[in-house]
């Protein structure tokens, strides 16, 4: 499904905006990840920008960041304000014919004070402004009850109207099987004995967060 959403900017149209919603490791961000790496790989139509919003919280920073995907640097001091970033943002895009895609990772970070909010009137209406522009949004969430058309103005709503991609939880046996790849790519044969494997997945399965698992695997290597 993600994969089709941005099947529309390889052409030079306008991707459909998706949000990404389960619970914290059920793949969402791993997802993202490997779909951006196989769309840089393919083409130069389309700039993939991935923001973690634990880190990146302002309007600036998150602009701050496309710059540097964009420009390969940070904003100059004399382009410190918002405004000018996005000036510059809108104009190369418009020049350079491209697709602007930004995934915001953990966007519940950025729900505070509206910045989601402006976030999306910067980027999703940077066409006004720039004439055959377009860009999309990849927006995660790992609270499973957040309304956005409560969160956002209904003047963004309205152009924002994502796509909603659920997430599940891993069954076990996706876990077992994610978890037995890992080990015949990195350790040794016989490293981790099956029950130890068994243990693993079984607190894995009831934290519900692969990264659990990933965690005591290292761990019992290292011991």
């Amino acid at each position: 499904d993600l994969g089709c959403c941005l099947g529309p900017a390889l052409h030079g149209a306008k991707p459909v905006n998706i949000i990404l919603r389960g619970l914290p490791g059920t793949g969402k961000t791993i997802c993202v990840k490997r779909i951006f790496a196989e769309v840089e790989e393919a083409t130069k139509r389309i700039i993939p920008v991935y923001v973690n919003c634990h880190i990146d919280k302002t309007l600036f920073d998150i602009l701050s960041r496309i710059h540097l995907r964009i420009f390969g640097n940070s904003p100059s001091n004399s382009e410190y304000a918002s405004q000018q970033i996005h000036r510059k943002i809108g104009k190369a895009m418009m020049e350079r014919n491209v697709v602007l895609v930004v995934c915001l990772d953990d966007v519940n970070y950025l729900l505070p004070d509206n910045v989601f909010n402006s976030v999306l009137s910067f980027l999703l209406l940077t066409q006004e402004a720039y004439p055959g522009t377009k860009a999309g949004i990849i927006a995660t969430v790992n609270n499973l009850e957040t309304d956005f058309s409560r969160e956002l103005d209904p003047n963004v709503m309205s152009v924002f109207r994502p796509k909603e991609i659920n997430f599940p939880l891993y069954t076990r046996d996706e876990i077992h099987g994610i978890l037995q790849d890992r080990i015949r790519k990195a350790f040794r044969p016989g490293a981790i004995s099956d029950e130890i494997l068994n243990l693993i997945v079984d607190r894995t399965v009831s934290c519900g967060d692969l990264r659990v698992g990933l965690d005591l695997l290292r761990t019992a290597v290292l011991y």
